[in-house]
């Protein structure tokens, strides 16, 4: 006479199998594409490096960070200065007193419609790294 809780036990293991194997996989969530960013056109473009802290250096200069500083990366998520530990293309903003404001990461598509540069491309069949470059 077999025992009824070992053929209990085996039946829910092999139904756990059974069902594992038949379920559907979760469907594919497509990645979002993004938020287009409207950036005020006051906004200077420039290449930005962390220095110290309270401070970042752009374009070779160094400019302290306000109290209030936002710093947003590609998906337009507030991220903290200290975070950014390499050299990236920004556009910024600087408070009354000359300290960064708002700092916003570009992506890659706002690399190519920076500043007119697209329209520069386009005449010139250039890509966008020559217009870029410091």
């Amino acid at each position: 006479m077999a025992d009824p809780i070992a053929s209990a036990l085996i039946g829910s293991i092999i139904n756990a199998i059974v069902d594992s194997a038949a379920a559907v996989p979760p469907p594919v969530v497509p990645t979002p594409i993004g938020v287009v960013r409207a950036l005020p056109a006051e906004a200077k473009r420039g290449w930005m490096q962390p220095y110290g802290f309270g401070e970042v250096i752009i374009d070779g200069k160094t400019y302290r960070l306000s109290p209030a500083t936002q710093v947003r990366n590609g998906e337009n998520m507030i991220v903290m200065p200290g975070m950014i530990r390499e050299r990236v293309m920004v556009k910024y903003t600087l408070d009354p007193m000359g300290a960064v404001q708002r700092i916003w990461i570009l992506t890659p598509a706002e690399l190519a419609t920076v500043d007119g540069v697209q329209e520069r491309m386009a005449t010139t069949g250039a890509s966008v790294s020559p217009w870029l470059r410091d």
